[in-house]
């Protein structure tokens, strides 16, 4: 079967899309975040013009080194820790699976099983100069008597406006729950 998939721009740095792996059971929502290599290649050619207009090629090489040297570090940790595709993948009767890619290929997945999931939900949360919203999964605690929920945070790189996130809302709703409710019928 063909996966059907529908994208949107949501803005000029963030791109959803809706993949449909199998009708009402198994849906992928993916959200990338384009990663701008003209932007690096701007700030490393101001770098070197500015290292060149101080006359750091005319001090001592082991000061340009270790300028060079830092420049790199940074890059490297910069690209590490950059996330460039979060996706959450819910399949009806066996749970949800997070993934975040970062801009080195460096995948993590997590994966959340039907019966340890309450709900999806969207939460808010306040800042000092805004309220933002966000996609939630409410997770049950190990201890059945008290069962203290534990909240999962999803697409918390990319913060996707929450039209989008209503939408999500909805679709792994129908998704995750058509199963339980026919079981609880």
């Amino acid at each position: 079967m063909k996966d059907k998939c529908d994208t949107l721009d949501l803005c000029n740095n963030l791109q959803f899309k809706i993949i449909n792996h199998c009708p009402y059971s198994c849906k992928e929502f993916v959200i990338t975040q384009k990663f701008h290599f003209r932007k690096w290649l701007q700030t490393s050619i101001i770098l070197n013009v500015l290292a060149f207009g101080i006359g750091l090629h005319k001090q001592d090489i082991v000061i340009l080194l270790v300028a060079l040297g830092l420049v790199l570090v940074i890059l490297f940790f910069k690209l590490r820790s950059k996330v460039v595709k979060e996706s959450l993948l819910v399949m009806a009767s066996i749970g949800a699976q997070t993934t975040t890619t970062y801009a080195l290929g460096k995948k993590c997945c997590q994966f959340y099983d039907l019966t340890s999931i309450r709900d999806i939900v969207i939460n808010e949360g306040i800042t000092m100069h805004s309220i933002i919203f966000y996609l939630v999964l409410l997770l049950r605690g190990s201890d059945a008597q008290t069962e203290p929920q534990i909240l999962v945070p999803l697409f918390k790189h990319s913060w996707p406006p929450l039209r989008f996130l209503q939408h999500i809302y909805r679709e792994s709703q129908a998704v995750i729950w058509k199963k339980r409710k026919t079981k609880d019928s």
